[in-house]
């Protein structure tokens, strides 16, 4: 009798145990799996985060408009969505000005009154062309150009012809100078850009008054 109560007493011990053991198992299963979780979702967030990083890069360095700047020499500027300067490039240029000053990650305004400050040049050697796919965004470009920066009233021409643009870099000039190049070619046909390439904006117009 006594060790039937003995042996039932130890089952119910067994079972105990079992049971704290199952406990332990589970818990152990449970946190594991939300661990697992855990990690899932942080390399999910992980990978968002490097995807708006590097969509945020491609957005700021994607230019959407471009102004070229043309005197004796000529600057171009790359706008981003933002109008701010992501970069710049100089034909002809014979000095070294742009040591002084930097205009990268400027808006265009304060960019185009930087390097003014720098040039000693009169209206009748500059020109602005702007080159937006967006004739709407090229209205405005112009129109804050001109509000701000009185200088380059009657100065502003406007192009939409990407391929002018890259005609223009092929043959080692601004579109700026490629668009009053094109103006002096329909009065004199016989014109090369080489023969302008030197010649400041003044220059290229008197040429035109001359052949015309």
């Amino acid at each position: 009798m006594n060790n039937s109560i003995k042996d039932a007493f130890n089952s119910i011990h067994a079972q105990e145990s079992l049971k704290d053991k199952t406990k332990v198992y589970v818990k152990h299963t449970l946190h594991r799996r939300h661990k697992r979780r855990f990690q899932y979702v942080m390399a999910g967030a992980l990978v968002l985060i490097l995807c708006l990083v590097i969509g945020g890069y491609k957005v700021y360095y994607t230019p959407v408009a471009a102004l070229s700047l043309d005197m004796d020499s000529s600057i171009e500027l790359e706008l981003n969505i933002f109008n701010r300067v992501i970069n710049m490039k100089e034909y002809n240029r014979h000095d070294n000005k742009n040591d002084f000053y930097s205009i990268h990650h400027m808006n265009y305004i304060e960019a185009i009154q930087t390097i003014l400050s720098y040039e000693n040049i009169s209206a009748d050697d500059l020109e602005l062309t702007v080159y937006c796919q967006s004739t709407g965004q090229s209205k405005t470009l112009q129109n804050d150009l001109i509000s701000q920066i009185s200088i380059l009233k009657n100065r502003i021409y406007h192009t939409a012809n990407h391929d002018e643009i890259k005609t223009a870099h092929r043959l080692g000039v601004s579109f700026g100078k490629y668009r009053a190049y094109l103006s002096l070619l329909e009065v004199d046909p016989e014109t090369t850009v080489e023969d302008i390439e030197d010649l400041s904006m003044s220059e290229i117009h008197d040429c035109l008054q001359e052949k015309s």
